[in-house]
Protein backbone atom coordinates (compact mmCIF):
# COMPACT_ATOMS: atom_id res chain seq x y z
CA UNK A 1 0.00 0.00 0.00
CA UNK A 2 1.13 3.65 -1.03
CA UNK A 3 0.62 6.24 1.67
CA UNK A 4 0.14 9.61 -0.47
CA UNK A 5 1.22 12.97 0.90
CA UNK A 6 -0.82 15.41 -0.88
CA UNK A 7 -0.04 18.97 -0.89
CA UNK A 8 0.46 22.25 -3.19
CA UNK A 9 2.73 25.11 -3.31
CA UNK A 10 0.03 27.63 -3.13
CA UNK A 11 -0.53 26.31 0.50
CA UNK A 12 2.67 28.02 1.31
CA UNK A 13 1.08 31.47 0.04
CA UNK A 14 -1.44 31.35 3.21
CA UNK A 15 0.23 33.02 5.72
CA UNK A 16 -1.16 35.10 8.91
CA UNK A 17 2.36 36.64 10.26
CA UNK A 18 5.08 35.48 12.21
CA UNK A 19 3.41 34.52 15.33
CA UNK A 20 0.11 32.50 14.26
CA UNK A 21 0.30 28.85 13.91
CA UNK A 22 -0.57 29.09 10.41
CA UNK A 23 2.48 29.24 8.84
CA UNK A 24 4.35 28.50 5.69
CA UNK A 25 7.17 27.60 8.37
CA UNK A 26 5.16 24.72 9.77
CA UNK A 27 4.17 23.03 6.32
CA UNK A 28 8.07 23.52 5.63
CA UNK A 29 8.61 21.91 9.36
CA UNK A 30 6.73 18.91 7.85
CA UNK A 31 8.51 18.33 4.63
CA UNK A 32 12.06 19.05 6.19
CA UNK A 33 10.64 16.01 8.76
CA UNK A 34 9.69 13.91 6.35
CA UNK A 35 13.33 14.59 4.62
CA UNK A 36 14.97 13.59 7.75
CA UNK A 37 13.03 10.93 8.78
CA UNK A 38 13.53 9.07 5.74
CA UNK A 39 10.15 8.75 5.05
CA UNK A 40 9.54 11.09 2.01
CA UNK A 41 10.86 8.75 -0.16
CA UNK A 42 8.39 6.17 0.49
CA UNK A 43 5.26 8.81 0.16
CA UNK A 44 3.64 9.72 -3.05
CA UNK A 45 3.78 12.99 -3.26
CA UNK A 46 0.65 14.40 -5.21
CA UNK A 47 -0.42 17.68 -5.74
CA UNK A 48 -3.27 18.84 -4.45
CA UNK A 49 -6.01 19.75 -7.26
CA UNK A 50 -8.32 23.12 -6.56
CA UNK A 51 -12.04 21.97 -5.59
CA UNK A 52 -14.41 22.84 -7.90
CA UNK A 53 -17.45 25.09 -6.48
CA UNK A 54 -20.05 21.77 -7.23
CA UNK A 55 -17.77 19.85 -5.16
CA UNK A 56 -17.72 22.60 -1.83
CA UNK A 57 -21.68 22.83 -2.27
CA UNK A 58 -21.77 19.21 -1.22
CA UNK A 59 -21.14 20.00 2.67
CA UNK A 60 -21.37 23.64 2.36
CA UNK A 61 -24.02 25.50 1.30
CA UNK A 62 -24.03 28.08 -2.02
CA UNK A 63 -24.12 31.29 0.18
CA UNK A 64 -21.41 30.53 2.39
CA UNK A 65 -19.13 29.74 -0.33
CA UNK A 66 -20.19 33.01 -1.90
CA UNK A 67 -19.44 34.48 1.08
CA UNK A 68 -16.02 33.13 1.92
CA UNK A 69 -15.17 34.17 -1.45
CA UNK A 70 -16.40 37.73 -1.20
CA UNK A 71 -14.22 38.21 1.93
CA UNK A 72 -10.98 37.05 0.06
CA UNK A 73 -8.87 40.53 0.39
CA UNK A 74 -6.86 42.05 -2.16
CA UNK A 75 -4.03 42.89 0.49
CA UNK A 76 -3.65 42.40 3.83
CA UNK A 77 -5.87 40.20 6.22
CA UNK A 78 -9.35 40.09 6.90
CA UNK A 79 -10.99 38.55 9.64
CA UNK A 80 -13.50 36.54 9.34
CA UNK A 81 -14.17 35.88 13.11
CA UNK A 82 -11.87 36.55 15.92
CA UNK A 83 -10.28 33.14 15.01
CA UNK A 84 -10.25 33.13 11.16
CA UNK A 85 -8.56 34.77 9.14
CA UNK A 86 -7.71 35.73 5.15
CA UNK A 87 -4.98 37.03 3.35
CA UNK A 88 -5.25 37.29 -0.10
CA UNK A 89 -3.72 33.77 -0.89
CA UNK A 90 -5.49 31.76 1.77
CA UNK A 91 -8.55 31.17 -1.01
CA UNK A 92 -6.71 29.15 -2.98
CA UNK A 93 -4.69 27.65 -0.04
CA UNK A 94 -8.62 26.39 1.23
CA UNK A 95 -9.25 25.21 -2.19
CA UNK A 96 -6.49 23.38 -2.67
CA UNK A 97 -6.59 21.61 0.83
CA UNK A 98 -10.39 20.71 0.18
CA UNK A 99 -9.20 19.38 -3.20
CA UNK A 100 -6.88 16.79 -1.47
CA UNK A 101 -9.37 15.48 0.62
CA UNK A 102 -11.61 15.03 -2.50
CA UNK A 103 -8.95 14.16 -4.82
CA UNK A 104 -7.75 11.01 -2.05
CA UNK A 105 -11.68 10.35 -1.21
CA UNK A 106 -12.19 9.70 -4.87
CA UNK A 107 -9.05 7.43 -5.64
CA UNK A 108 -10.25 4.84 -3.21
Amino acid sequence: MTIAFVSHSDCLLHDMGAMHPECPARLRAIDDQLIASGLAGFLDHVDAPLAAREQLARVHGTDYVAQVEAASPRSGLHHLDPDTAMCPDTLNAALRAAGAGIARQSSM
